[in-house]
């Protein structure tokens, strides 16, 4: 569902789309005259939430004007928000359809998959919505949110280094454990190439690379600091390392990040059986959900981060740690996070046994 700050941005754009658009027929005949009354009526119904009236008002639109795209949104973004989904989808592809280059319809269309937990459909809708409004920085921002939960199904030995894992490189080579586009034969083959917006692979992929600036070291530690912050660059555990730290009781458990809104749909009551380990039902979690609770169970390694600072060899060491297990009908955290478990719930307000 929306949260109420996104919700309220999403109604006052939708409000001004809309206004903007039975603002353009007023005053010419008086069939428009009457179906820009209906649509401004309808955009202000939706504003305080008079989601009947607002359906109601729109439907009266289109029987003056059934091809305008204003009255197909307004009636649309009402039928969303009375959980009308089959209707709403229908008014929102046609608003779409009659104005391919209305973002809002695109972006209430990826609301609608996204209330699904159908997160694959939904970054397709926002995408193209971001692609026609660029300047939607929420919305950029919950799809970058969306594709990193989509992630939930890879391993966390995914997290594999983009760069040499040493520090120094030999002559001739781009050092171990260089990740794609740069390793040789996908290169040649084509299948792994820097691209530009439209997807079109670069002529000279070494002349691209040499035109792009080297970031200031302000400008990384900026960005590093920034998602740490946000719990953002592994989404797990910091476990304490430093020895000379005098005030360890002041530091929150293992590096624990602030908790944030579980992405999507979240089931209304999950049963967990409490054995040797904590089982919890594969069926009742969403992919946000159980990538969360996988994330509850894994750290970063220390001994990968040791090895790495005195430039020692890492390979055999994971750079994270994960103690959960999968069985073919449950996911199985230790015990030992049963705290942590029952809080993340609770943050959700989502009821457990």
């Amino acid at each position: 569902m929306l949260d109420k700050k996104s919700g309220k941005t999403l109604y006052l754009a939708a409000g001004l789309s809309l206004l903007i658009t039975a603002s353009a027929v007023l005053a010419q005949t008086p069939e428009q005259n009457t179906y820009a009354r209906y649509v401004r009526t309808g955009m202000e119904q939706i504003k305080t939430g008079a989601y009947q009236a607002a359906r109601d008002s729109f439907q009266e639109a289109l029987r003056y004007n059934s091809a305008d795209a204003a009255a197909h949104l307004g009636l649309g973004v009402a039928s969303f928000h009375l959980h009308d989904d089959t209707f709403a989808e229908r008014e929102l592809t046609r608003a779409a359809e009659i104005n391919p280059n209305e973002a809002l319809a695109y972006q209430f269309l990826g609301e609608l998959y996204y209330r699904k937990d159908d997160l694959e459909t939904a970054a397709s809708y926002w995408e193209k919505a971001v692609e026609l409004n660029p300047s939607a920085a929420n919305l950029r921002a919950r799809l970058e949110r969306i594709k990193k939960e989509r992630r939930t199904e890879k391993s966390l030995d995914s997290n594999v280094s983009f760069f040499p894992s040493q520090d120094t490189l030999p002559k001739g080579g781009f050092g171990n454990l260089i990740a794609l586009p740069l390793q040789k034969r996908p290169r040649e083959s084509g299948s792994s190439l820097f691209v530009d917006k439209n997807f079109a692979p670069y002529q000279d992929q070494w002349a691209f690379l040499s035109l792009l600036k080297r970031m200031s070291r302000n400008e990384v530690e900026s960005i590093v600091s920034g998602a740490e912050k946000q719990g953002e660059l592994t989404g797990v555990r910091i476990p304490v390392t430093d020895e000379n730290d005098d005030r360890p009781w002041a530091a929150q458990p293992s590096r624990k990040q602030k908790e944030t809104p579980i992405l999507g749909p979240i089931p209304e009551r999950i049963n967990l059986v409490l054995g040797n380990q904590i089982y919890i039902p594969l069926a009742d979690l969403t992919p946000s959900l159980r990538n969360r609770l996988i994330r509850l169970a894994a750290f970063q390694n220390p001994e990968f981060y040791q090895a790495q600072g005195m430039r020692l060899s890492t390979y055999g060491k994971p750079r994270i740690i994960s103690c959960c297990e999968y069985f073919p009908k449950y996911l199985a955290l230790p015990r030992g996070c049963l705290d942590e478990l029952c809080a993340c719930f609770e943050f959700s307000k989502l009821k457990f046994n």
